[in-house]
């Protein structure tokens, strides 16, 4: 996975005009959120882009395009949740800001490697937690750029646990809602998301260091029509980890 939650995929297929069908990287796309009322125009064109993906995958020569896809899909759509997150907690005060001289809130300051070292540590209680021990997708933490906040800049880190029975998921997900809050987590929401797929997902929020997490347990081996990318996934629980803004005066957009 690239810092940007690009995914890449390797050459696969059958040969065309003697060649295997070429790797590729792709980019995901977050969706909205349906209303589920009669008209919905949000649901309707998730599920036109959810079918032209699909038509897409059918048609393309490497059967690693429509997995890719997907996957890059959920990256999206976690890192979306985890903004939307991270937006509302500033919004209401409950984030780390401080108040300068005039009274106006301002990020905490601290350097970028020491906050990739506190969402590293954050990543690793998540884990430890789980009590999952299987095999963890290999995703650095990143930052990107606060909005309006002059050498701002908010670390994320997306990584997932593969491999473990979906049953082994199953618990580690419902251990995870038990344990964080024991641990000075809040509970935002546990349950089914807006999607297709209805995965669990769970949100909370670090109450000291007011980190964002978002993870959801995926298990297409359980789904009753799996499409033909949905059958080469793995069952996985994904984890999306957001910073809230830090003001560091060595950080530059271009900083990763």
């Amino acid at each position: 996975m690239g810092s940007d939650g690009s995914v890449s995929y390797p050459a696969a297929g059958d040969k065309v005009d003697g060649k295997v069908p070429e790797g590729g990287t792709v980019q995901g796309s977050a969706k909205g959120k349906p209303t589920n009322q009669p008209i919905d125009p949000t649901g309707d064109a998730n599920d036109a882009a959810d079918a032209l993906e699909r038509q897409a995958a059918n048609i393309h020569p490497n059967p690693n395009f429509g997995g890719a896809v997907a996957i890059a899909n959920r990256i999206a759509q976690v890192w979306r949740v985890g903004l939307a997150m991270s937006a509302l907690i500033a919004a209401t005060g409950c984030s780390t800001v401080t108040k300068d001289d005039d009274g106006l809130d301002t990020p905490q300051r601290m350097s970028l490697e020491n906050a990739k070292d506190l969402v590293r540590q954050q990543s690793s209680k998540i884990l430890d937690l789980s009590e999952l021990r299987s095999d963890v997708s290999p995703a650095a933490p990143h930052a990107s750029p606060c909005k309006d906040v002059d050498h701002g800049y908010r670390v994320n880190h997306w990584w997932s646990v593969v491999r473990p029975s979906a049953d082994a998921l199953k618990e580690a997900m419902d251990r995870l809602h038990r344990e964080l809050p024991k641990h000075g987590w809040k509970v935002y929401r546990y349950g089914e998301a807006n999607s297709k797929a209805r995965q669990l997902r769970l949100e909370v929020e670090d109450k000291k260091e007011h980190h964002t997490v978002t993870i959801e347990l995926s298990l297409p081996s359980t789904y009753p029509n799996p499409s033909k990318w949905e059958k080469k996934m793995r069952d996985s629980i994904s984890i999306s980890l957001a910073s809230p803004c830090y003001v560091d005066k060595a950080y530059e957009p271009n900083d990763q």
